[in-house]
């Protein structure tokens, strides 16, 4: 046998060795779903694995070498359109990506999004560091061991029939790519003093990590969409490598102090998005499986526990309704504080003395409908018992059903937001009514629904609220409304008087 028989018999049994890796994710021989591979699709790179690493690291090191090489004036992206989600189709461009996609299911030609896989090259350098030529090999070896569990991972939310559109290479170089972004981007979660040079048009600054830069808000919301991720433990490897690495630079805080947490990291960069996070929970005690499980679980209210619902259950109908603010405030005396507590999560609405509810304040933005509408699918996903945001987002949609609501609301400190007019917060919270499973509320905010109601069905209440009303709805009715009641006093001391004199006379 000659030497291209052998090479040729090598490669048919390093093709079936591969392909049976591909069978076994799935059960069954579903190549194509798995990324679109065959077995002569496999052959190509299938050999030995540090063999076959090694070229793939130089193939990739020359793509690297080409982005590093550009001038600070390049731009990789052809896509100008970065506007937040038009009312056409608006629905459908809730869950889709405005600046980078991540994993598979947004990926589409190069350069359709402001972050392309040129942007995402430039940070595999970036991540790694000075030895990324001699390193790479070792991060992709660590991605051809993982790719059963990521192809598991994208099998188990989207089918098990999923078309990846991909070869097996491809796949595990965009998990690469995208972790290595992901890792750099979070690196900016330690404020504006180290961005902002970026953004003041200094030639010096790369082009790359401009265009990051200037992206960073919609990136942000980006990352945190339901079907625009990857399986948190890629990025827990490529984090760990990287520190392994150099364990004197170890990422946090962007630079070289510590010993560094992506979930830390992860946490302080989405710190900004308006919703707040559960300061009482550790960093490090439960299974992630992607970013927006993270952010997901550090939402959830400091007191969560199951509440009895049988006794408020008669008293709320099926759509577990409460009234909106104003009618609230105007019926049954109800008004609404600020929490004082910064670093907690909005969704830790109580009541208090008085029948008062306490909230912190909820700052709504462009992003906010994007990040709620993903978080609520994310709780209706197979597998999520959690729906505490789904409860919120039907409480909000209760108490706010007109401009007043919100204008009562900005009023006490509890809703602040940066849309065009009230009535678009309205619009914002209204969506939900036909979206959430109202079979999950009231859930954790039972306790505050049964108080709501407890007060709207006091009579004492109802006199308070309408007395309140009648005499206290202005400042000069309540000025008024004193003056009178001090004048009766005096009146009524001063018959007392007269009357005790008289006696003694």
């Amino acid at each position: 046998m000659d030497s291209s028989e052998k090479a040729k018999g090598k490669e048919k049994v390093e093709t079936t060795e591969a392909s049976e890796t591909i069978i076994a994710v799935g059960g069954e021989d579903n190549s194509r779903a798995a990324g679109g591979l065959s077995p002569g699709d496999i052959g190509a790179y299938a050999s030995r694995m540090d063999e076959a690493t090694d070229v793939w690291a130089k193939k990739m090191l020359d793509k690297i070498d080409v982005v590093l090489q550009r001038a600070p004036s390049y731009t990789a992206s052809k896509s100008i359109s970065t506007a937040p989600a038009s009312t056409e189709d608006r629905d459908k461009k809730l869950y889709e990506p405005r600046a980078v996609a991540i994993g598979p299911h947004h990926r589409k030609e190069d350069n359709y999004f402001r972050i392309t896989d040129e942007h995402k090259l430039w940070c595999v350098k970036k991540v790694i560091g000075d030895s990324y030529k001699q390193d790479l090999g070792k991060f992709l070896g660590k991605m051809k061991e993982r790719e059963e569990d990521a192809v598991k991972f994208y099998r188990e939310r989207y089918g098990k029939d999923y078309n990846f559109r991909m070869d097996s290479r491809s796949f595990l170089e965009m998990l690469m790519l995208d972790s290595c972004f992901i890792l750099f981007a979070l690196s900016f979660h330690y404020g504006h003093a180290k961005v902002l040079p970026n953004l003041s048009g200094f030639t010096s600054v790369p082009w790359a990590r401009r265009d990051i830069v200037r992206a960073l808000d919609l990136v942000k919301s980006d990352l945190l969409l339901l079907s625009n991720q990857i399986p948190f433990f890629i990025l827990e490897d490529v984090f760990k490598m990287k520190n392994d690495i150099d364990p004197t630079k170890k990422m946090q805080n962007g630079g070289n102090e510590g010993n560094g947490s992506i979930r830390e990291d992860a946490l302080n960069f989405f710190d900004n998005l308006g919703l707040g996070r559960n300061s009482s929970k550790g960093t490090e005690k439960k299974e992630v499986d992607h970013l927006l499980d993270l952010y997901h679980m550090y939402l959830e209210p400091p007191d969560h526990s199951s509440n009895n619902l049988e006794d408020i259950g008669l008293l709320i109908d099926p759509h577990r309704y409460v009234p909106s603010a104003t009618e609230l405030r105007r019926k049954s005396a109800v008004n609404f504080k600020k929490k004082k507590i910064v670093t907690q999560s909005v969704l830790d609405v109580t009541t208090c003395k008085f029948g008062h509810i306490q909230m912190p304040a909820l700052r709504v933005e462009d992003h906010t409908n994007i990040l709620l509408h993903n978080l609520v699918s994310f709780e209706e996903s197979p597998g999520t018992t959690d729906s505490y945001i789904t409860a919120y987002v039907a409480f909000m949609d209760c108490i706010v059903q007109r401009e007043e609501d919100v204008e009562l609301l900005e009023n006490r400190g509890v809703l602040e937001h940066r849309l065009t007019s009230p009535a678009e917060v309205v619009a914002l919270f209204g969506q939900f009514h036909n979206v959430i499973d109202h079979q999950k509320t009231p859930g954790y905010l039972a306790k505050v629904y049964k108080e709501v109601i407890r007060c709207r069905h006091s009579k004492w209440r109802r006199m308070y609220a309408d007395a309140k009303q009648r005499y206290c709805s202005s400042v000069w009715l309540s000025i008024s409304f004193v003056a009178g009641i001090t004048l009766s006093v005096a009146a009524l001391i001063q018959t007392i008087y007269t009357i005790t004199g008289s006696y003694k006379k």
